[in-house]
């Protein structure tokens, strides 16, 4: 295996591979024009999300940062004044993992993020990743080795916005700093959203736990999300999708997919990319 980037794209990227990336059959070609195009804005939300957390994540546990109460954390100044930090980006950097965010992650905290409890207050201040607005609150709590995160109003686009409750379980990794290759964690929770464009409702809900080992190359071990589109109006039926990471393929960028619209059922394993 190779050790991968720290700010690596988070798993629903993985998913958003599937969705629209398959050469032979795609759930686009498998679920409506709109189910599609709400899949896809819909998996962009969730990956800005993850993807905020290790960004946040990554600046709390840099050693320069902890021990000076300052440091350069994948190009943004990250700063501690009493109990406020910045994240802050400027006009623009391009991170580790290619992406340009600009604008200031801003971190009201009530005890440090690696003690034992913690909460942190988060709230985005013009912040960009590649030209695109992220927008939201969030709050993270700490109990012992998981966080709780609380996700209210996050959009990435601005076409889907989602309300969520999920929690991050630490296995390893979380105090060797600087070091992203032993790092081990669950994600697990549900969300509820709404496509905005054409008011259609959503829900998604991890079913099997999402295991990150960030020394695998395509960093989900295993876990199972399941998906359901509620109808709109011109919509006779419910859309559900089930994405199966296999805990089985070795470490490998295979995950089975299954689809149910009415009464029509498809399985399919395919590759993804990783993230």
């Amino acid at each position: 295996m190779k050790n991968s980037k720290f700010f690596a794209a988070p798993l629903l990227v993985a998913i958003m591979a599937l969705t629209v990336a398959c050469e032979e059959t795609s759930l686009e070609d498998l679920l409506s024009e709109g189910d599609a195009k709400v899949s896809e804005s819909y998996v962009k939300t969730e990956a800005a999300l993850l993807n905020l957390y290790s960004t946040i994540d990554g600046s709390l546990r840099d050693s320069t940062f902890m021990a000076n109460d300052s440091a350069i954390v994948d190009g943004a100044k990250v700063l501690r004044m009493g109990s406020n930090i910045s994240i802050d980006f400027g006009t623009g950097v391009i991170g580790a993992d290619g992406s340009t965010r600009k604008g200031v992650i801003e971190i009201t905290e009530s005890g440090k993020y690696t003690t034992p409890a913690a909460s942190l207050d988060i709230a985005l201040q013009s912040y960009m990743v590649n030209d695109e607005e992220i927008t939201g609150t969030i709050e993270l709590d700490k109990n012992g080795s998981d966080f709780a995160l609380i996700v209210t109003n996050f959009s990435a686009d601005q076409e889907i916005e989602i309300s969520a409750d999920k929690t991050i379980s630490w296995k390893k990794g979380f105090t060797t700093l600087n070091n992203s290759a032993d790092d081990v964690f669950d994600i697990s929770g549900t969300a509820l959203g709404v496509d905005m464009t054409d008011n259609r409702e959503l829900s998604t809900s991890i079913t099997e736990v999402m295991n990150y080992d960030r020394s695998c190359d395509f960093k989900v071990v295993s876990g199972i999300i399941e998906l359901t589109l509620q109808p709109g109006d011109s919509i006779a039926e419910m859309t559900e999708a089930q994405i199966d990471f296999l805990a089985n393929d070795g470490c490998e960028n295979l995950a089975k997919i299954k689809l149910k619209q009415g009464e029509t059922e498809l399985e399919v394993t395919k590759q993804f990319s990783g993230f």
